[in-house]
């Protein structure tokens, strides 16, 4: 029997994605980080606050992010501005300069909506949104509602519409 041959990408494509390898010793170690879940309505949602600094008036705001793989590339690549390493922790953050910049911060923010950014070994991991509203109950929230219909029942309208959603949100930007 012959075998399938490898494809062979004819193109090299610009991308902002890593060309890393996911290995066992790379999952483990993103295993033990936390957090692994970021988002921008409950959890995050002081990520960019205003401050002033009496020395410092060209500050007027501070945004920081628990991290920054799956984040910082999004953000950079829709925003042109980037996130610096912090110093105290494994998260990101940039000083914020002026109004402008701090209203094109706040839009993106408002832009991710329910989008939840997954730290993993992917170079790009994001959630469209959490599938639970209540644990002690079970109680699905709307898209995973969706979700359990499309796997437990093959139900073809759920599937229809979670390909929606996904297609939605992939070439919302």
């Amino acid at each position: 029997m012959e075998s399938a041959p490898l494809l062979c990408w004819p193109i090299k494509m610009n991308s902002f994605f890593s060309n890393v390898p996911i290995t066992l010793k790379r999952v483990i170690e993103y295993r033990e980080k936390k957090p692994k879940r970021a988002e921008f309505i409950v959890c995050h949602r002081n990520a960019l606050t205003r401050k002033e600094i009496a020395d410092r008036p060209d500050i007027v705001g501070k945004f920081t992010v628990p991290f920054a793989e799956t984040i910082r590339p999004l953000f950079k690549k829709e925003t042109g501005l980037d996130l610096f390493p912090s110093k105290f922790n494994d998260g990101r953050w940039r000083s914020v300069h002026d109004e402008a910049e701090y209203n094109r911060i706040q839009e993106w923010i408002l832009a991710q909506g329910s989008r939840i950014f997954l730290r993993n070994c992917l170079d790009l991991s994001i959630a469209l949104g959490y599938n639970i509203a209540n644990v002690e109950n079970g109680q699905y929230t709307e898209i995973g509602e969706m979700e359990h219909q499309a796997k437990a029942t093959n139900d073809a309208s759920a599937v229809s519409r979670l390909s929606a959603i996904c297609s939605e949100n992939l070439f919302k930007n």
